[in-house]
């Protein structure tokens, strides 16, 4: 792990990544362990990640997690196993017997095969073989990146992992797992509602993995940031176990932004070090330093928060748009999107403010019209400012047709 800045009050930002997915898993390891007695191993395919959500409440905080290919034991990773002194490794999900062969003709190595006739039954395995589990967390059939935000935090606390039929339901094979304390991730349309257990969600993974971060209790002199694409989710497994070493968050974002690293600013450590999990193009070194930055970046209200209140023609309007992060105060600017822009009757305040009487010309009985337009925010950022652009939407409805 190679320190690459130092952002503010000692923070300072690393980097894991190997030439490949199997390589970063190899740095994960050296990263956290010298010697490990057991090991994880899972499939590195996309196809085949699902069968491995579960894999971190088994690794804990003492073993680490390696990957293969499906049908032969990868040299970089047995180099690894043998170089950590693995004793006992299982083998999780869709891994072809060849593998777990090549594993017991290791001098001294013992295979374990964790794997059902599906990906729940494969959950079922690997909850199987924690001890007394404290929790869990309920995840939607296909909810890979769900699972992925609390994996360390399962690794850390004996949680288990469980999954939820494709109709939403906790199977029964899986209720013997659940522990005392349960949570459910994602909304209802992916795990329908258990008594007694707290659901996390958000309007995408991104936000139900900051949901997460302002629910659980993390320790933030670590952080670590991976790419919660699907073609990337793989590099948060593998470091979920290094994770819970420190209890630290695995914070997910794209190429664009990290929508969690509002949820860490001002828990941070003096000394920090926040480390993306991946190559410079998997994580950008701005979205490493957006999370290790004091200042949030700036940003506006998007996803269904760009749906402003309706207005009816002919009464009063107010709603203030606010921004979030950069430096205050803002200005705020409204500009047509397309052929749309605001109610007739309404501006939009250098403050955000939106305010006025809708004259907006509707016949009696029509349906409601939605006016878009775009709102630009610049903060007082120096030496350079900072300028973000959102589009709005504000439907109006004839009076009495609301």
């Amino acid at each position: 792990m190679a320190p690459f800045n130092v952002i503010a009050d000692g923070v300072t930002t690393a980097r894991l990544f190997g030439s490949d997915r199997i390589g970063t898993a190899v740095a994960v390891a050296d990263a956290g362990w010298t010697t490990a007695d057991t090991a994880i191993l899972a499939p590195s395919a996309d196809v085949s990640l699902v069968d491995a959500l579960a894999a971190a409440p088994l690794a804990g905080k003492t073993a680490p997690i390696l990957l293969t290919d499906n049908n032969t034991l990868t040299d970089a990773t047995k180099i690894e196993l043998v170089k950590l002194g693995v004793k006992n490794v299982y083998l999780v999900g869709a891994i072809n017997q060849t593998v777990v062969d090549q594993i017991n003709a290791m001098v001294g190595v013992t295979a374990t095969v964790l794997k059902g006739t599906d990906r729940i039954g494969t959950a079922v395995a690997i909850s199987s073989k924690l001890t007394d589990p404290a929790g869990s967390f309920v995840v939607g059939y296909g909810a890979w990146a769900d699972a992925l935000s609390v994996a360390s935090y399962a690794a850390a606390n004996n949680y288990s992992i469980l999954i939820a039929n494709s109709d939403g339901t906790l199977p029964a094979s899986e209720t013997a797992y659940q522990g005392t304390k349960v949570y459910i991730l994602g909304g209802p349309t992916l795990v329908s509602d258990i008594p007694g257990a707290t659901r996390l969600f958000g309007e995408d993974r991104f936000a139900t993995n900051q949901a997460v971060l302002n629910a659980l209790t993390y320790k933030y002199d670590k952080i670590y940031v991976a790419n919660g694409t699907d073609a990337h989710l793989v590099d948060s497994l593998v470091a979920s176990s290094l994770a819970a070493k420190s209890g630290s968050p695995i914070i997910l974002g794209d190429t664009n932004s990290v929508a969690g690293a509002v949820s860490v600013h001002g828990k941070l450590a003096a000394n920090a070090i926040v480390t993306a999990l991946g190559g410079i193009t998997v994580v950008l070194n701005a979205d490493v330093e957006q999370v290790a930055s004091e200042t949030p970046m700036l940003s506006l209200p998007s996803g269904i928060a760009s749906t402003l209140p309706d207005g009816t023609v002919g009464a009063a309007y107010t709603f203030k748009i606010s921004a979030t992060g950069g430096t205050p105060p803002y200005r705020y600017v409204a500009s047509n999107y397309g052929a749309s822009g605001l109610p007739v009757g309404l501006t939009l305040g250098a403050d955000g403010t939106i305010s006025g009487t809708n004259m907006s010309t509707l016949p009696p009985g029509f349906g409601g019209v939605t006016y878009m337009f775009t709102v630009s925010v610049t903060d007082s950022a120096t030496p350079t400012a900072g300028t973000v652009s959102q589009n709005f939407n504000i439907t109006v409805f004839a009076a009495n047709n609301k």
